[in-house]
């Protein structure tokens, strides 16, 4: 079955599927989506695809474990968020999926905090660079970061990033 966590009705009719298959309960909710727009600069990023950052990345899988925290109490179940190795590092002209990826680490620790007195564990997983066509930044994607600054900036953070790696 497939559901995107963006979509509150595809949630709600998730939790009802699973929980009319396995009988009210639920042992594991493993919440994985993830989408990262590429962006480029602040200044320059599209508004648009950094909110669907979050709402893939954080507003989803919050959705989701509001609609399957009943599932999981009655099972005394387990949570487990992934979030990102993204989240220690700073890499430029990225920072939406780093930025809603750590927002989902917190809500994780606020969550297991939460959920400790129904026996429900929650825990965040966080991996390191995994081969996915998300994580592709070929030259087409670093080219179209680069053009999304003014020709001005992109000077400037060219000799900025250039003097701090020589």
């Amino acid at each position: 079955m497939s559901c995107d966590v963006t979509d509150p009705d595809q949630v709600l009719a998730a939790a009802r599927t699973v929980g009319g298959h396995t009988g009210g309960t639920l042992n594991l909710l493993i919440n994985n989506a993830g989408y990262s727009p590429h962006e480029g600069v602040i200044e320059a990023a599209s508004m648009t695809e950094y909110r669907r950052a979050f709402e893939v990345n954080f507003w989803g899988p919050v959705q989701v474990v509001q609609a399957m925290t009943p599932l999981l109490r009655a099972s005394k179940g387990r949570i487990i968020n992934t979030t990102s190795g993204s989240v220690y590092i700073t890499i430029p002209m990225y920072s939406a999926y780093p930025t809603s990826k750590a927002a989902l680490k917190t809500f994780t620790r606020h969550l297991r905090m939460e959920l400790a007195p129904f026996g429900i564990e929650v825990t965040s997983l966080e991996p390191g660079g995994v081969e996915t066509a998300m994580a592709e930044m070929g030259p087409e994607v670093e080219a179209r970061q680069w053009a999304s600054t003014s020709e001005p900036l992109r000077e400037r953070r060219w000799s900025m990033c250039r003097s701090a790696f020589l």
